[in-house]
């Protein structure tokens, strides 16, 4: 249920964006695909990584949240963009032309 609301929740704040932050969002797009297929292993990695560096600390588990997710999209945006450019052939096989 939490999963539907903040769905719609997203959905809906969209239309209160500006449109040059709703461009700059569209760049994104691009790789959502990307996103999706790659996220989860390197997320869980460095989440159980610094879960074991930090055992019991709640600050360090809440930046984790807040922070985890930005820097591992960056971190498959760039890997995306990098492999699009020097290897188009591959990046279109791999993701199926999305």
């Amino acid at each position: 249920l939490n999963t539907l609301v903040g769905i719609v929740v997203c959905w809906m704040a969209i239309d209160y964006l500006r449109e040059t932050a709703k461009e700059k969002l569209l760049v994104y797009a691009e790789y959502s695909f990307l996103f999706y297929v790659v996220h989860a292993y390197p997320m869980k990695a460095v989440k159980q990584g610094l879960g074991h560096l930090f055992s019991g600390n709640d600050m360090a588990a809440l930046i984790t949240y807040i922070l985890l997710p930005l820097f591992t999209a960056t971190v498959i945006y760039q890997i995306g963009k990098l492999w699009k450019k020097y290897f188009p052939q591959s990046y279109r096989i791999a993701l199926g032309g999305r």
